[in-house]
């Protein structure tokens, strides 16, 4: 069988990293190249990767002196790989025993180059996808496999054949790097197969059972430290600041004609960065009033106003809000989200609340206008779930919204 190479970056990772290395050495599919990159760690990360090491002959660690960053470190990855298939993990996750097989098989059954699982634990990214082939040089393929999901962003979920993995992380990015790096490489790619089954365990920080302890922070913890200091320090403007980056991967796909429209693939990630954002506030319990200020300030953005244009061809309008009426609007949308998540949360629910938080969107931001664009949009497909209760998120938020009667002003919801 072909050799898969696991690329495990890793700075001072001593909590996490016993899970980490079980969970690959437990996988199922046996012929791995296990590259360990050690990235100027100062705790115990080197010792337990050693110990690792001398039990197992599949790891090699390749320790560096000097920090350099994660983008760094999978670069290293990817040149020093011997592999015919190469799988990103980060320290502080796991993988389920057979996520490298389901994964392998699935790329030779389809004979694609690119194979994505579901994760979970992690419920500020927007997932919903099916077991799918994605034929890439169909523009609505690729169109739909960008906007549909969140897994396009991220390297941990994934199963690359080596020979597409021409470009390499920027190293220059230490925000939406995974983002780049996925969007660059769908210009190598043919085929991506989607398997909707959570083979992947993502964890929020170093422990989350034991965070109030925690000394280094995770990253998503000094965002929004630096987010209450800077609002221009918050995920939607990192997020925004890397569409020049974008726009360049994009325009050589339009030379090749891989695309015909950059702005469809190049402001979806500005509106998603915003709900992405109010799920991380959610989950660190920000203070509400700061999420209103920081939500009033990017729905006045113009590379906001700019996504929520490129969506109304697709059937969505969008009510013209300005002044007192924004804040009005705003105020009540972030009230209701707040409280949907600390229900789903209380009562352990299995929802998705980045959706949730979608559908508060579209119910007070948003009317069904005509769709002009046979393309897929999000959007709209999930106007028409509230319509139809199509999904356990629409049911529960119908529910939500028929025990309430929602009324500031003159916003009626």
């Amino acid at each position: 069988m072909s050799k898969v190479t696991v690329i495990i970056p890793c700075y001072n990772g001593e909590r996490t990293l016993d899970r980490c290395f079980k969970s690959v050495l437990n996988q199922t599919y046996q012929n791995l190249e296990i590259l360990f990159i050690n990235d100027g760690s100062t705790d115990d990360t080197l010792r337990i990767a050693l110990h690792y090491a001398a039990i197992d002959p599949r790891i090699r660690i390749i320790d560096r002196k000097e920090n350099k960053g994660v983008s760094a470190a999978r670069n290293l990855g990817i040149r020093k790989a011997t592999g015919d298939f190469i799988q990103f993990t980060d320290a502080d996750d796991e993988m389920l025993p057979d996520m490298i097989e389901t994964l392998y098989h699935a790329l030779k059954e389809n004979d694609a180059d690119i194979a994505v699982s579901n994760f979970t634990g992690n419920p500020m990214f927007y997932t919903r996808f099916t077991n799918r082939l994605y034929d890439l040089h169909k523009e609505s393929d690729l169109l739909e496999y960008y906007e549909d999901t969140f897994c396009v962003l991220l390297p941990w979920n994934k199963l690359y054949k080596r020979e597409v993995l021409t470009t390499r992380f920027d190293e220059e990015v230490h925000f939406a790097e995974d983002e780049l790096f996925n969007l660059a490489v769908l210009r190598d790619a043919n085929k991506v197969i989607c398997i909707n089954r959570p083979l992947y365990i993502y964890h929020y920080a170093p422990a989350e059972e034991d965070m109030e302890v925690v000394e280094e922070k995770s990253c998503l913890h000094k965002i929004i430290d630096a987010t209450s200091e800077d609002s221009k320090n918050s995920i939607w403007y990192m997020g925004r600041e890397v569409l020049p980056r974008r726009r360049r991967i994009l325009e050589k796909m339009l030379a090749e004609r891989r695309v015909s429209n950059i702005d469809d693939f190049l402001y979806i990630r500005v509106f998603d960065f915003y709900f992405w954002e109010l799920s991380a506030f959610a989950f660190m319990k920000a203070d509400k009033e700061f999420i209103i200020r920081e939500t009033i300030q990017v729905f006045q953005e113009k590379e906001f106003l700019k996504s929520l244009a490129v969506q109304e061809k697709y059937g969505i309008r969008f009510r013209n809000l300005k002044g007192e009426k924004l804040e009005l609007f705003s105020r009540l949308f972030i009230e209701l989200c707040l409280e949907c998540y600390e229900d789903i949360m209380e009562n352990d629910l299995s929802i998705n609340t980045y959706e949730i938080f979608l559908f508060h969107f579209l119910r007070i931001f948003c009317i069904e206008g005509t769709r002009k664009s046979a393309k897929y949009n999000k959007l709209y497909e999930l106007m028409q779930d509230v319509k139809n209760n199509t999904t356990k998120e629409a049911a529960y938020y119908r529910a939500f919204c028929e025990e309430r009667t929602f009324s500031r002003g003159e916003v009626v919801v």
